[in-house]
Order: C-alpha cells, then structure tokens, then sequence
C-alpha cells in the first residue's frame, strides 16, 4: 500500500510544479488548467486499476474456494491507525 500512497502523490508533482510556476508568473493560467486536468486524468486512471486489482484479487481467492466474511475484515479503527 505504501508504493500506491507514494504512486498517487508522484503524478501530482507536476501539477504543483506548475502551480509554483504560475505563482511566481513563469507560465499561464492555461498550463494550470492542462496540468490539473491531466492530474485529475491520471487520478482517475489510477482509481480504475486499483478497483480492478483489487477485484481481481477477491475474484481468485473466491476460485480458490476461500472468501472471508464481515468479521474477519478489520475495524475502520484498526485501518486507520496504520
């Protein structure tokens, strides 16, 4: 999980860059926009692997004849802390 946390942080490094940029009038406001709209592309993009790993994942657990139920999964609280 934490290459993911440092996966999602990484494509936003571009679009702060531009924002510093914009902030000390290196670049137009246009860069911004197409910096955060690409941002906002690769988020999405991101999202979707994820869903889909994670599916796939449930998906051959549940071929291999096991699966969990609600009980076994951890608390919000116990998630949290780590």
């Amino acid at each position: 999980m934490r290459t993911s946390y440092r996966s999602w942080n990484s494509i936003a490094v571009p679009s702060r860059m531009t924002w510093d940029k914009w902030s000390t009038e290196r670049c137009s406001y246009l860069d911004v926009y197409t910096a955060e709209t690409s941002l906002l592309q690769q988020q999405q993009t991101f999202i979707t692997l994820r869903v889909s790993q994670m599916t796939s994942n449930v998906q051959f657990i549940e071929a291999l004849g096991g699966g969990w139920s609600r009980g076994q999964l951890p608390s919000e609280k116990d998630t949290a802390a780590k």
